[in-house]
């Protein structure tokens, strides 16, 4: 995994001469794809994914969770109590602090519309009612809005 530097960038976008430079960070325990991620008090988070594929059939990861230190440069395998293996998701921070909300995905042979509430500071996972637009959240970046009543 690489980031960028970014106060270099800024310093660049500032007119200073000093260009954006990146640099090696730790990899993860399980290299993924299709997972959601967000931060969190200055950690990185990363959730589900796909971890390879064989025979067109994707095998889902192993470390469901994982959290970068950006500190310290450290991946950390995180245990969320009940939390669904799944890839492919949308997804958006919930209306409790450290609350991720996952909206449907794939458990590598079908597709769910359930909506998964993920709270990364108790560990635990729940499916919720909340509704929302299944078809249009799929491995997209959500915003989370309560009705208004």
């Amino acid at each position: 995994m690489s980031k960028l530097r970014i106060h270099e960038l800024s310093k660049r976008i500032k007119g200073k001469d000093q260009p954006a430079t990146w640099v090696d960070c730790a990899p993860m325990s399980q290299g993924r794809c299709l997972f959601a991620a967000t931060v969190l008090n200055n950690f990185i988070y990363v959730y589900g994914g796909i971890a390879s594929s064989k025979n067109n059939k994707p095998t889902l990861v192993d470390k469901l969770v994982e959290r970068y230190d950006v500190a310290l440069n450290k991946w950390a395998n995180i245990v969320v109590e009940n939390a669904p293996s799944l890839a492919a998701f949308g997804w958006t921070l919930g209306p409790k602090e450290g609350e991720l909300l996952v909206l449907g995905g794939s458990n590598g042979l079908e597709l769910t519309s359930e909506l998964w509430s993920i709270d990364l500071k108790s560990g635990k996972a729940m499916n919720t009612d909340i509704e929302y637009e299944s078809a249009t959240s799929l491995c997209k970046l959500s915003t989370y809005k309560p009705n208004d009543k």
